[in-house]
């Protein structure tokens, strides 16, 4: 498992940092000036690991972690804000890239889920079939249903590690 080394927590002096902001480690939660973010497993590998067990990381981690690469402005390059700190590496172009896109009003859509749990695992086998035969553009897609199937309990969290494999 490699570690994160563009977008990581990192020590300078007797402090912590993401990008330019100083940051707090208390019993597993990180804090950034006046805000409190609970240090689940799925938040701690998003900001850690090149590439997060994406089966550990729920659609609050995700938040948690796009709201902290935000403040923090470590998405940024220090010599330029409005540009992104771009690499080819597997966390960029699954992760943060859309995280950025979505900042910056770039390929952002709005999907809209049903209620139905029918109808979500009927939309889940449509976008799984596609994703398989190529299109890797409905992952975040894929994981927005799986995380409401699973809020509905429509499926367990095995399922939903099953259908991520």
């Amino acid at each position: 498992m490699l570690t994160d080394k563009v977008y990581l927590i990192r020590a300078k002096d007797v402090n912590f940092y993401i990008g330019e902001k100083p940051i707090s480690i208390e019993g597993g939660d990180i804090t950034i000036g006046d805000k409190t973010y609970k240090g689940t497993p799925g938040l701690w590998e998003l900001l850690t690991m090149a590439r997060p067990n994406e089966s550990i990381c729920d659609s609050n981690d995700h938040a948690d972690y796009a709201e902290i690469l935000n403040v923090t402005k470590a998405m940024s390059m220090p010599s330029n804000l409005n540009k992104p700190k771009a690499s080819g590496g597997w966390k960029y172009m699954n992760i943060i890239q859309p995280i950025w896109d979505a900042n910056t009003g770039k390929g952002v859509d709005v999907v809209v889920l049903p209620q139905d749990s029918n109808a979500l695992i009927e939309m889940l086998d449509l976008r799984m079939s596609s994703f398989k035969a190529g299109n890797t553009g409905l992952r975040n897609e894929i994981v927005s249903i799986l995380d409401e199937l699973l809020r509905q309990k429509a499926i367990d969290s095995d399922s939903y590690k099953n259908v991520m494999v």
